[in-house]
């Protein structure tokens, strides 16, 4: 579920013209323990409770037409692979981060908190 400016994704892609667009979101990581560097046995760091910063993919891609048309009808192709195909031929694939609304629904918490968030904006309606 989100609340993305599909207009703003779109001409992002048009104004760059990228093989694939593919909406990130912003996912920070906290570690719950501190985290050792090393060098063989030899301690050279130690980070208390370190936050990874990761973008990750928000499920939500724009496709030129040229990548559309290359791919086999009647074919499953997972998303990361024809993007890593895309990467690995040289062509441009871009992020759009998106900023607004966004919640995936892949997992039973996520998708029992988007009915939560529907039936609260029904609500207002």
């Amino acid at each position: 579920m989100t609340r993305v400016n599909y207009e703003a994704l779109l001409q992002d892609h048009d104004r760059h013209t990228p093989a694939a667009t593919v909406c990130t979101r912003q996912y920070d990581f906290q570690v719950p323990y501190g985290v050792i560097e090393h060098e063989d046995q030899r301690i050279t760091n130690i980070t208390e409770k370190p936050t990874q910063h990761f973008f990750v993919s928000a499920g939500i891609y724009v496709l030129a037409p040229q990548v559309v048309h290359s791919m086999a009808a009647d074919t499953r192709v997972d998303m990361p692979d024809l993007l890593k195909s895309e990467i690995t031929a040289g062509r441009s694939v871009r992020m759009f981060p998106v900023h607004e609304y966004w919640l995936d629904i892949g997992r039973m918490n996520d998708f029992e908190l988007a009915q939560n968030d529907a039936a609260s904006v029904l609500q207002r309606v």
